[in-house]
């Protein structure tokens, strides 16, 4: 399945088949689209783990691994709920007054496009 996800890339693959989702999960430094460089490079920089691929992505990885680890993730949990419902009430508000509803506009952050 493919849809466009413009300005910032062309498209976007989705994969619906269990067996090969759970392969693409366990890959490590799976390869970066050119695009995606350019659209991420002024914005979190040339040298961040998102950006960057070979032996530094997996040297910078090994650093970042303990704020995966699900001990950690877990106490992230109320935090990302209490987000959610705050975005929920905004959904909600906008479907009861039957307005359009421009998600752009709720970003916190402007970014360069």
């Amino acid at each position: 399945m493919s849809f466009s996800v413009q300005p910032f890339y062309k498209d976007v693959r989705l994969i619906l088949d269990d067996a090969i989702a759970d392969k693409m999960l366990r890959m490590d430094n799976i390869p970066k689209h050119l695009h995606t460089y350019a659209f991420l490079k002024p914005i979190i920089g040339k040298m961040s783990i998102v950006t960057v691929s070979g032996d530094y992505w997996k040297k910078v990885r090994r650093m970042f691994n303990p704020a995966f680890a699900t001990s950690h993730l877990e106490t992230l949990v109320p935090g990302m709920i209490e987000e959610v419902m705050v975005f929920v009430d905004i959904l909600e508000n906008a479907a009861k007054g039957g307005s359009v509803l421009e998600l752009g506009s709720l970003l916190p952050v402007d970014l360069p496009i």
